[in-house]
This record gives C-alpha cells, sequence and structure tokens, in this order.
C-alpha cells in the first residue's frame, strides 16, 4: 500500500509551464487521430453492413415451411439468435458510447520497476504490500514494501475462500496501517505501472469525487509468451475503452462489473462493502464486490493511463480463465444479496455470453426466414454485432502494440491483422470455456502462470495479491 505526495510543490508548477509550451500541438494531433479513429470507425460498420447485407425471400407462408424441417430445427435457432443480439444490445450501444465520445490517444522485476515508477514520479509517501498465503521472503526495500501472510487458520464470518479471503484479511483491524481518508490502489502480481497511470490515479485520489476507479490494462508491453492469447485480450482492451469508460463516466456505477486488477479504492468505502461474501463471492470476487457496492450508492470513475499486464501462456489456461470468469459471474447474476435493479445490464450479457455456443452454431446455418421482416432486421443487427466486434479486435490491437512497434509500422499492421484473423477461433475457445463452465464443478480457483522465470505453482488460492494505498492531498494535481 503506498502513501503519495510530491517531494515538492514546485514539481507540480513545472509539469504546468511544460505542457503549456509542448501539448499544444500534441492536442491537435491527439484530437486528429480520435478523429480518424471515430471515421473509420463509423465506415467500416457501414460498409461492411451493406456488403453483407441479408436477404430473404419476401412471401413466405407458413404452409410451406411445414413441408420442411425448418420449423423444428431452424426456427428455434432464430429465436435463440434474436433473443441473445437483444441481450447483447446494451453492451454494444455502450460499447459504441465509449470508443466514439472519448479520445484514447493521451500522453502515453514487477515489484521493483513499480517502485522505480513512483520514486521517478516524484512522489513520497507511499508503500506496497504483496499479500500472500505462502511467505515470499520478499528482500526488504526500505520503508516501501511490506509483506503481508495470510494465516492459515485464518476464516471469514461467512466462510469466504480464495482471493476473497485474502483481500478481507486486510481490511482486518489491526493487519494493515491503513485509515481513513487513505485510498488503496489493488494490482495483480504481474501489473505494471506507468507515469501516466501514477499520475492518472494521483489526479483521481486528488479530485476525490468518486469512490472507485480503474483504467485501462494493455496486455503486450512486455515479452509475449503466447501471440494467440494476447491477441485474444484485444477485445479486453477495446472494452476499456468502450463500455467500462462510458458506464463510468455517464452512470458513474460499474453495471457491467469491473476487473480486479487496476482498482482504485477509497479506503473508508472498500472496508464499507467488504470481500466477505461467502462461498457465491469468492470466484469472481471483483464482480461481485461491485454489485454489491451499489448497494451503498457509492460512485465509480474512469482513470486516465494504463497498466501493463500479460494474457495466459497457453490456450488451455485462457479456457480455464474464462470458465472461471463465467462461472463466477454466473453466481453473481443469480445470488439473492444483490437487488435485480443493480445487475440487470450484467445479467443480460451473461446470458448472451452463456448463448455464445448456439450463436457460432447458428452462424454455419441459414436462417428460416420465418419472422419475416423481424428476421431481416435481426440479421442485419447481427451484422453490425459483427462488424464491431471485428473493429474492437483491431482497435485494441493497436492501442497495445503502438507503444511496442512505434517505430515499427510494418509489425504494428501486421499485429492488427493477427488479432482480426484471431477472432473466429478465439471465438470457439470462449464458446468452449463456457461450456466446460455450464458443465463443470462451480469450485476452484486455477491460477494461471504470469511470470516467465517462474513455474506453476500447484496450489488452489492466489499466490499473491498486491497493493498501494494514497493519501488524499489538497490542491496538487499531477499533469
Amino acid at each position: 500500500m503506498a502513501f503519495f505526495r510530491p517531494a515538492s510543490r514546485l514539481l507540480p508548477t513545472l509539469a504546468r509551464r511544460r505542457s503549456r509550451r509542448v501539448t499544444g500541438g500534441c492536442r491537435m494531433r491527439n484530437r486528429t487521430k480520435h478523429a480518424i479513429h471515430c471515421l473509420l470507425f463509423i465506415s467500416w460498420v457501414a460498409v461492411f453492413v451493406a456488403v453483407t447485407r441479408p436477404e430473404f425471400p419476401k412471401n413466405i407462408t407458413i404452409d410451406e415451411q411445414e413441408r420442411s424441417w425448418y420449423n423444428a430445427f431452424l426456427i428455434p435457432i432464430d429465436i435463440i439468435r434474436m433473443t441473445s443480439h437483444l441481450l447483447l444490445l446494451p453492451q454494444l450501444i455502450f460499447g459504441c458510447i465509449g470508443l466514439l465520445a472519448y479520445s484514447a490517444f493521451q500522453r502515453s522485476e514487477t515489484l521493483s520497476k513499480n517502485v522505480r515508477t513512483c520514486q521517478q514520479t516524484g512522489i513520497e509517501n507511499y508503500w506496497f504490500e504483496v499479500v500472500t498465503d505462502n511467505q515470499l521472503n520478499l528482500k526488504p526495500q526500505s520503508r516501501l514494501v511490506r509483506e503481508i501472510v495470510v494465516p492459515g487458520s485464518y476464516q471469514t464470518l461467512k466462510g469466504s475462500l480464495y482471493k476473497a479471503r485474502a483481500l478481507q484479511y486486510c481490511l482486518e483491524d489491526g493487519v494493515s496501517p491503513v485509515t481513513k481518508g487513505q485510498w488503496i490502489v489493488h494490482l495483480d502480481e504481474e501489473s505494471l505501472l506507468t507515469p501516466d497511470a501514477v499520475r492518472g490515479i494521483l489526479n483521481f485520489c486528488s479530485a476525490g469525487t468518486s469512490d472507485f476507479g480503474q483504467g485501462m490494462i494493455t496486455y503486450a508491453s512486455d515479452t509475449i509468451v503466447s501471440w494467440f492469447c494476447t491477441f485474444a485480450d484485444s477485445l479486453r482492451v477495446a472494452d476499456d475503452l468502450g463500455k467500462l469508460r462510458a458506464s463510468f463516466n455517464l452512470l458513474r456505477r460499474p453495471y457491467f462489473s469491473w476487473k480486479g486488477s487496476y482498482v482504485v479504492a477509497r479506503y473508508s468505502a472498500e472496508k464499507l462493502v467488504g470481500f466477505d461474501h461467502g462461498f457465491e463471492g469468492s470466484i469472481a470476487e471483483d464482480c461481485f464486490f461491485a454489485m454489491v457496492s451499489m448497494r451503498y450508492g457509492l460512485s465509480y470513475g474512469y482513470i486516465d493511463g494504463v497498466v501493463h499486464e500479460k494474457s495466459p501462456f497457453s490456450v488451455d489456461d485462457l479456457i480455464k480463465q474464462r470458465r472461471r470468469w463465467f462461472q463466477g459471474i454466473w453466481m453473481t447474476i443469480h445470488s439473492n444479496a444483490i437487488p435485480y435493479k443493480h445487475k440487470a445490464l450484467l445479467t443480460a450479457c451473461v446470458y448472451g455470453w452463456a448463448a455464445l455456443p448456439v450463436l457460432i452454431f447458428c452462424f454455419m446455418l441459414p436462417s428460416s426466414g420465418y419472422f419475416g421482416s423481424l428476421t431481416t432486421y435481426d440479421m442485419f443487427l447481427n451484422q453490425i454485432f459483427i462488424a464491431i466486434n471485428v473493429y474492437q479486435y483491431a482497435y485494441g490491437a493497436f492501442i497495445s502494440f503502438k507503444e511496442k512497434y512505434s517505430s515499427d509500422r510494418r509489425m504494428l499492421l501486421l499485429c492488427v491483422i493477427g488479432a482480426v484473423c484471431v477472432l473466429p477461433f478465439n471465438a470457439l475457445v470462449e464458446a468452449t470455456a463456457v461450456l466446460y463452465g455450464l458443465i463443470s464443478r462451480k469450485i476452484g480457483f486455477h491460477i494461471i502462470q504470469k511470470s516467465i522465470s517462474s513455474t506453476m505453482l500447484d496450489q488452489k488460492e492466489p499466490r499473491a495479491s498486491i497493493f498501494a494505498c494514497y493519501r488524499r492531498f489538497n490542491n496538487i494535481r499531477f499533469l
């Protein structure tokens, strides 16, 4: 956990002066880039829909179809397809709003790197806490790093398990020195802070207008072990820039959930909600926490700045990761502890996600045309879904790789094309994870390997979580 305070009040002043001199042209270039992105997005969707526009016979009668297998097979498939599109429509709308209304073109050894980043940014009064179930024997780095080992005998009041249990332990009195008025930043084991992320966190904490915040996470900045998994995670980057940002900025609520990393939380708000929600809140503890927090009227905001993480190292790990997410979120939307008005949009998205195996099957079949013009409108909506999904993969890959290959445009283009080519195969992987999640027992917390230098540990609980805590300070902003 870490407290942030600038080493000198002169630092923000110099940053403001420097920004006046050099950011004017940069702003213009960034606005131009965003305008080009919006134009490409709208043009791509329009052209794709126009080229692939479905046409059906205008006069189809029930008698004609009763003599075929359509009524018994294709009509139920059409009903599932149309229902799924309607369930996913809110997610599509918020994704488009986020991508079009907000620009992503802004200024742009995990633990030691994060410490150096905080030092180089010019902040003081912070520390990192590594929370683990197993003793890691970290090398002490003065006052900057604390290791918290969760006792094996520790049990929460409601019997929470895995990461939720470890997070709840940190909120117990006397475990951590964090107090009211301070801020906690949750990072995963492999999370790497950037200077822009630190500035964004400082601005967010200084403003104090929201209780929780989250920003964009990319997965291609460091060594890439699995290109397939990295390309597959391009959609997650686009989701951060789309529906997450739109829901946080417009609704100030996590109606579509959020991620469990790069989370900035006011300590008093986090302690109010807590992570002790029993077994149903232990599989996808981040999602359950977000849904429960809305009962208290707590607000959310989007944080500028990017944090770098890693994608799974194998397709097997990718499937198991998605399976856990699906099972955890499925348990969340069916929990009686969460009012339906808070989980309605998430419920629609999850049921649309659950229909993915059927939708892939539908993609290979013709439409029955039984519902006439309604079928035509649904197929039109289907083409819009596909067009936007393709663009999200391409855009997410561009944002992820643009820093890594800023001087090699050919490689950047190949990465964008690669992400689009991965889309149909990743859809099969996601569908496999959904089926796996539906038929397997909802128990266990699979830990995927994120460290290149270490081997997978055979354990049932998370190895570590990293926190950073920040104190709110007056009239100080990092630009």
